[in-house]
């Protein structure tokens, strides 16, 4: 399966909202500079398996999204658009359906050598929108 790489982001601020670079300094670490970078981070309220703000291993360096998914994402919402900066995306690609199915251990590589592996559904605990 091929795709491409049509955004490349980083979240450069204090928060997680992302904007457009031409390129992503990575290491073992994530992006370099960026919100997410470290080996380990704070637990939050997607880990309630953990008390608030406990040390643990960083599964979140980067964070991947579809240029298909997105388009569903707003339809669903009935908005226009859904940008990939407003939730903290680091790199969107175009032509890979299903993009968030793709299981663990997934291995996404490029010509240069660079070989990111997925870790998992970033999972948000909300309730569906209802009208």
């Amino acid at each position: 399966m091929q795709g491409k790489v049509t955004r490349v982001l980083q979240a450069k601020g204090v928060d997680f909202i992302s904007e457009e670079v031409t390129s992503l300094p990575l290491s073992f670490g994530g992006i370099a500079g960026d919100f997410h970078e470290g080996f380990t981070r704070k637990s939050g309220g997607r880990e309630p398996w953990y008390k608030r703000g406990t040390e643990m291993r960083n599964e979140r360096q980067l964070s991947i999204l579809s240029e298909e998914e997105l388009c569903d994402i707003a339809t669903n919402m009935k908005l226009y658009v859904v940008e990939a900066g407003w939730i903290g995306a680091s790199l969107v690609f175009e032509g890979i359906p299903n993009l968030s199915y793709l299981p663990p251990r997934t291995l996404i590589m490029f010509e240069n050598g660079t070989t990111l592996r997925i870790d998992g559904y970033n999972l948000k605990f909300c309730q569906p929108y209802e009208n």
